[in-house]
């Protein structure tokens, strides 16, 4: 009997009788082959859209890669169960993956055994690209369902918000049961619609809209009023200027409910929609407030809010930086001339990223790194500047967006920036460092800016002696350094210059794989600071442990591991 694993996985918790449908499919196609299935793994109730949130199959992959699985093969049921993958050669990826480690991936309930020479490739790939043409036309059903039952005053999921609960109705409103948090309806049929909360929430609702309405207080001192009177927020959690603003700014409160304001694309990416597309239902719950109230507070929103354009934010954190010595959250939030580290980290991605934007590395521990500090609360660094390199790549996200000069690289990340919902970010290959792109006007502003002046090219040398290329700097050596230094041929400049080329040759081994490991630890910081196993990744790399590395790196997105691991190749 040939040792094998078994991969089961059903999209959502009303699916669980499944997993063992397909355990017993996947018994009987063992049985007939001659497989012992010597380990399971499973994913209940977990999206096949995106590798991440599967752990299931990510244990898998990392056992195969390991060159340790204990098996020989892998059933699946079908090519829907290993995932939905909207980009079909992701699937292909993984599956690759697994047989370049000598672990086959067989589909039990697939005909792909019986179908000889490239007719069972074609046939495996025209099912992936079914697989993820179902799950676009279901999103697209769900879709239209969902704003059909939001144009009746049903809530479409969500949580209700402090000063309201979700509240179980029948057909002519009355109320059935209130659902507490966390809690869901029992029969699908069943209408959700928004009811009042507490008595006291909702006072301290109409008390926030007084406050600052007519009591002439700013969000963030209604916020500080209300943690100093011990009132807690939405979940017991303490208010601040984003959550009063939020709660200023939702129509709910009036009795109108909004939905489609955002959507989540199939890749996992959260847009905004536009604003002719957004649903307004009046009468959908019992108001708290006037919705005249709603509109006034909205235009004097209007009046105090400063929208930035992305450049000047990150000038006025640079500006921070120096006076404050370090970049943390809390002092951020304090500030009144910054925006909130919520929106900065939905104009420039996770804090990790936008620390690497402003040069800002954490030192590497390797015997332990706080998770909550990385991605916080790490001060200011000290990085050098090496020579500028001759290739650049662009990130958008976990997207790979365009690599090679820099001038081309700028022009792409420029077309990419307006139809993008995060920022580009772009690094020095050689260094790992982000370059910082001034990406205003139209691509031939950018362009010129990246070129330089005529003015700024070297004048021609004149008459006289030419220059040597030597630049005097403060050496600070002992008494008995200086005297074996003047006693060498030359004296002591050219011995020390000796001395630094035998060290520069002796080195360079060494030398090239520390700069490889920094220019790696940058990168992997900006693009992978939050995302599991960053931590054991980075000291992985610093222990040149080759193997492991590689297996912790590809769980991440595929453009994130490509890259990381093109870095990291002169580090082992």
């Amino acid at each position: 009997m040939k040792p094998a694993a078994q991969y089961i996985r059903v999209s959502s918790d009303q699916q669980r009788h499944s997993l063992s449908a397909q355990s017993a499919q996947i018994a009987e196609f063992a049985a007939a082959r001659g497989y012992q299935i010597v380990r399971s793994y499973e994913d209940p109730g977990r999206s096949g859209l995106r590798l991440k949130g599967r752990p299931g199959l990510q244990g898998l992959l990392a056992d195969v890669v390991s060159g340790d699985a204990g098996f020989e093969a892998v059933l699946v049921q079908d090519v829907s169960r290993w995932g939905r993958f909207q980009d079909t050669d992701e699937a292909a990826h993984y599956e690759y993956l697994c047989r370049s480690a000598g672990v086959d991936v067989r589909y039990c309930s697939e005909p792909f055994d019986e179908m000889s020479g490239r007719v069972g490739d074609i046939v495996k790939a025209v099912k992936r690209l079914l697989a993820a043409d179902f799950s676009r036309e279901l999103s697209q059903k769900v879709r239209s369902a969902q704003y059909r039952h939001a144009r009746d005053g049903r809530k479409m999921g969500g949580v209700a918000g402090y000063g309201l609960r979700r509240a179980i109705v029948d057909d002519q409103g009355e109320i059935k049961a209130v659902l507490q948090p966390g809690q869901q309806r029992l029969i699908r049929g069943d209408r959700v619609a928004f009811v009042h909360g507490p008595q006291q929430e909702v006072e301290t609702v109409q008390r926030i809209f007084r406050m600052f309405l007519h009591g002439g207080f700013a969000q963030g001192q209604i916020a500080e009023t209300l943690n100093s009177e011990g009132i807690a927020g939405e979940d017991g959690r303490p208010w601040s200027t984003w959550t009063v603003g939020n709660l200023l700014g939702n129509p709910k409160y009036a009795g109108v409910y909004r939905f489609g304001r955002r959507r989540r694309t199939l890749e996992g990416q959260r847009l905004d929609n536009a604003a002719e597309s957004v649903l307004y239902v009046p009468g959908a719950c019992a108001p708290i407030v006037p919705l005249v109230w709603i509109t006034a507070a909205a235009a004097k929103r209007d009046r105090r809010m400063l929208f930035l354009p992305k450049v000047e934010i990150l000038k006025r954190l640079r500006a921070h930086v120096a006076q404050a010595g370090a970049l943390r959250q809390a002092s951020v939030r304090a500030s009144p001339d910054l925006p909130s580290p919520r929106t900065c980290t939905n104009h420039f991605g996770p804090w990790p990223r936008i620390c690497a934007r402003l040069a800002l590395y954490p030192p590497f521990l390797p015997g332990h790194i706080d998770k909550r500090a990385a991605l916080k609360d790490w001060p200011v660094g000290s990085p050098t500047e090496p020579p500028m390199p001759q290739t650049y790549t662009a990130f958008v996200g976990s997207t790979r967006l365009a690599d090679g000069d820099l001038e081309a690289v700028a022009l792409a990340a420029h077309a990419a920036q307006d139809r993008q919902a995060e920022m580009p970010i772009v690094f020095e290959d050689a260094s790992g460092n982000v370059v910082d792109l001034d990406l205003r006007g139209d691509a031939l502003d950018v362009a010129r800016r990246l070129r330089p002046a005529p003015n700024d090219a070297e004048p021609p040398r004149g008459r006289g002696r030419p220059k040597l290329g030597v630049t005097a700097r403060e050496i600070t050596l002992l008494p008995k350094h200086w005297a074996w230094l003047q006693e060498q041929p030359g004296g002591a400049s050219a011995a020390l210059r000796r001395l630094v080329e035998q060290a520069q040759h002796d080195n360079a081994d060494k030398d090239r794989a520390r700069k490889a490991q920094t220019a790696t630890y940058k990168v992997m910081y900006a693009l992978a600071g939050h995302l599991p196993g960053y931590e054991d990744a980075l000291r992985a790399l610093y222990a040149g442990e080759s193997s492991r590395f590689d297996a912790l790196v590809e769980r991440w997105p595929a453009d994130v591991a490509h890259y990381v691991h093109e870095l990291a190749a002169g580090a082992f």
